[in-house]
């Protein structure tokens, strides 16, 4: 038995309301949102440039609570991802190491 579906384009998307990753929550519901096209810096200034290190990661959330790495060699490196989201890369460990910041 053969099925036909009709799938209609729109790039008026309403809001639904839920405007947190993948779809969850949004930025009152979540405590925490790091997300690749958020604000990254290094010492004070924002970063955007690929191959860039950064040591600190804004929170998208309500909540504030940023990402930082004081530690030079654990610092991790920005990197253009797909769709020109940015990625974290480590260069000296397997892991990323942030340290909340809380408030």
């Amino acid at each position: 038995m053969a099925s036909t579906f009709l799938v209609n384009y729109s790039e008026d998307i309403p809001n639904l309301g839920y405007t947190g990753p993948g779809g969850v929550g949004g930025e009152t519901e979540i405590a925490i949102w790091l997300s690749g096209d958020n604000e990254f810096s290094y010492q004070g200034n924002a970063i955007t440039s690929d191959g860039a290190i950064i040591d600190k990661w804004l929170d998208r959330s309500a909540f504030n609570i940023n990402t930082f790495q004081s530690i030079d060699s654990m610092q991790p490196m920005l990197r253009t991802g797909i769709n020109g989201i940015a990625v974290l890369m480590q260069l000296n460990f397997n892991q990323i190491h942030l340290v909340l910041e809380l408030g």
